[in-house]
């Protein structure tokens, strides 16, 4: 260091005169109990006139400046331009530091009568590998408190975003008080829908960020808002005083809680949270505080929901969220409650950390809709991804979903529960005023089958299904048979034609065919419904009725005539067989019962339980089987009377599939051999009028 300083001091004058040169090759300054290294620096002074020819200034390893310029103590101006070389702040694991390689940062300092100002130029600054432009401004500035109040000056974070910023900072007493006002945010697909979202920001030992206002973000195609909001940030951790955030109208609630630095951890709460969708209405409410714990270790975040059995982690490029229990749900939610959604488990999970989503789980549900190889199915696991607004789900690997605009279901080798259908329909009645929210749905079965009960199946090599709103049209396709079915809100038309013996065997359990075909027609609605059966020119088999039927008139020696030795082994020609009924409160009840061969003709009535495998049917049985005997004069009328035919009724009950038989009075087997004298006796009138008609 080295001066060369003259003073010229008057004995009777205050008028002194100074001058010199100062050279500082290195050295420190202890300002304001800050150590400051000066070096190259020299100062030349003119009586009350200072003029820094160049200074070096630097702090540690973070600041560099040099400056040079005028200070004139006499007239109490000063014009200083300082040149920042160096600015760097490690903020945590980050680091804050000027970029001269864009722009280099020149601060114009003056005082004057008119006040003091510093007027830093534009400038460029890293943030990490980001990096922030802040344009140049002027401001009063307080070189004894070292506050400033900035006017409004606009900066930029690379394209995320941009912003205003205004207020008074003083860094003696480390407090500022800023107005600040976001004008573009766009970053990881979160965007800024508004034009502007202004907020304040606080600080005085703590930071606090608040805003009244709502902020309209976009995720992708999701938008979000949040705010109100506050929270407040120091040593300890963060603070949310408040939150409030909606998601695209459907998942709302307000946020508080706390977040430990020293121990990464978090515990928050949500109020009133809701997860509602127009159509069906409230999927999820709580009126009660959700506790949210959260942990963060160096490489994730976890986060635990307990009442709602959720657990959550978030990892370098991607998250997962598992919920274990339905249950706990569903007590927050009258829709899952309503459709009796209790009972499962989903797990959803990104690798990347946004689309394509991944999810899988499984599902207990009461109504088995679902039949494979003829067992209906109450226990579903299924897999699935959402992309592009579009959900594709896959159930057990024989069902694959797939929602857009419309749901489009495709199956192979499943079959679909009537009776399981109508349950789930009667116990959730429909609401007419979401009907037309419903997305459109088409469902496409190959190698399927409508499953009624298991003795009881509709074979298809086809099902379509086309849903619009409250209309439905279906058609049922197996080998050459047809079948259209049509529902219009709760009534419905059905109508098939030329079905063959396979079909029919596999619908009706209590017998087999070979040959033929069937056709029907049904009205009604799924409580209450009319309809016919027809079929022709079939051989049926092991028909359960018909077995017992014979059986028993095999041990009444009185109807031993009604035997038929060879159905037990090649069956009965069938040249029509005739159903009338009517399907109320899960029965069938048949109005008339019509069966045509040339053996027998049975006509009756009765009811049909099927999903309890009952009957109940008064049947009358005729046969012709005595026609060969009738022929046989005298014999002939002896045993069978005049049309050569004998009938009897009787009472069948029981099991479907075993059921009971009994003659419907004991008339018809006591009566039969007094007939028989009877006609004795007349034989001679019979003989004679037989010859007159002759004649």
């Amino acid at each position: 260091t080295r001066s060369d300083l003259t003073l010229n001091i008057p004995l009777l004058s205050i008028d002194v005169k100074a001058n010199g040169d100062f050279h500082i090759d290195k050295g420190e300054v202890l300002y304001e109990g800050i150590p400051l290294q000066i070096t190259n620096s020299a100062i030349t002074l003119h009586n009350s006139e200072v003029t820094v020819n160049r200074v070096n200034v630097g702090y540690e390893d973070i600041i560099k400046a040099s400056a040079k310029g005028l200070m004139d103590f006499g007239s109490g101006k000063t014009d200083l331009k300082i040149k920042a070389e160096k600015v760097a702040l490690k903020m945590d694991k980050s680091l804050l530091s000027l970029d001269n390689k864009t722009t280099q940062l020149m601060i114009d300092y003056k005082l004057s009568a008119a006040g003091e100002f510093i007027s830093p130029s534009s400038s460029a600054w890293k943030f990490d590998d980001k990096t922030i432009m802040l344009d140049s401004f002027t401001a009063p500035f307080d070189f004894d408190t070292a506050s400033i109040t900035l006017p409004k000056v606009f900066a930029t974070l690379d394209k995320i975003a941009g912003i205003t910023i205004k207020g008074p900072i003083n860094l003696e007493e480390q407090k500022a008080a800023l107005e600040v006002d976001l004008l573009r945010f766009d970053f990881n697909a979160l965007t800024l829908e508004q034009s502007h979202f202004p907020f304040s920001l606080l600080y005085h030992k703590d930071l606090t960020i608040s805003s009244q206002h709502k902020a309209h973000l976009k995720f992708n195609d999701t938008k979000i808002t949040i705010g109100p909001s506050k929270f407040t940030v120091n040593d300890a951790g963060v603070t949310i005083v408040k939150n409030h955030f909606d998601v695209e109208n459907i998942i709302e609630s307000k946020l508080e809680g706390f977040y430990d630095f020293s121990k990464k951890l978090g515990k928050f709460k949500l109020h009133d949270f809701a997860f509602s969708n127009k159509t069906v209405g409230d999927l999820f409410k709580s009126d009660k505080e959700i506790p949210v714990n959260i942990l963060l270790d160096k490489k994730s975040v976890y986060a635990t929901v307990p009442s709602l059995a959720l657990n959550a982690r978030t990892k370098k490029d991607g998250w997962k969220l598992s919920f274990s229990d339905f249950g706990k749900l569903a007590e927050h939610s009258t829709f899952m409650r309503d459709y009796n959604l209790t009972d499962g488990t989903l797990t959803v999970k990104t690798e990347t950390g946004s689309e394509p989503y991944e999810f899988n789980g499984k599902i207990n549900y009461p109504y088995p809709l679902l039949v494979y190889k003829n067992v209906p199915e109450h226990n579903l696991t299924f897999t699935g991804t959402f992309k592009n607004n579009i959900t594709e789900v896959d159930i057990a690997d024989k069902v694959k979903i797939v929602i857009d605009k419309q749901i489009s279901i495709r199956s192979d080798g499943i079959g679909y529960n009537v009776e399981a259908l109508g349950d789930f329909i009667k116990d959730h009645p429909g609401d007419d005023s979401n009907t037309t929210d419903l997305p459109n749905i088409s469902i496409i079965a190959e190698n399927s089958y409508i499953y009624l009960s298991d003795r009881s199946q509709a074979l298809a090599d086809t099902i379509t299904v086309d849903m619009e709103k409250e209309n439905l049209t279906a058609s049922l396709v197996h080998k050459e048979g047809v079948a259209i079915f049509e529902l219009d809100k709760d009534t419905f038309y059905a109508d098939g034609q030329k079905f063959n013996d396979e079909f029919m065997t596999t619908l009706f359990a209590t017998s087999n065919y070979e040959g033929g075909s069937m056709l029907f027609n049904i009205n009604g609605t799924m409580d209450y419904a009319d309809g016919i059966f027809y079929i022709e020119n079939t051989l049926m088999k092991d028909f359960k009725t018909l077995n017992n039927i014979l059986a028993f008139i095999n041990t009444v020696p009185s109807l031993v005539t009604f035997s038929l030795p060879s159905y037990a082994t090649k069956g009965i020609e069938v040249s029509e067989a005739y159903a009338k009924f009517t399907y109320k409160d899960d029965k069938t009840y048949f109005d008339s019962i019509k069966f045509d061969s040339p053996e027998m003709k049975i006509v009756g009535n009765g009811i049909a339980d099927y999903p309890n495998n009952a009957i109940d049917m008064n049947m009358t049985f005729k046969t012709d089987l005595g026609s060969t005997v009738s022929k046989i004069p005298v014999v002939g009328y002896l045993l069978l009377g005049k049309d050569g035919s004998i009938a009897t009724s009787f009472k069948v009950t029981g099991k479907l599939d075993d059921p009971e038989v009994e003659t419907r009075t004991v008339k018809d087997v006591v009566v039969a051999p007094f007939n028989i004298i009877k006609r004795a006796i007349t034989l001679p009138f019979w003989i004679f009028s037989s010859d007159d008609k002759e004649e």
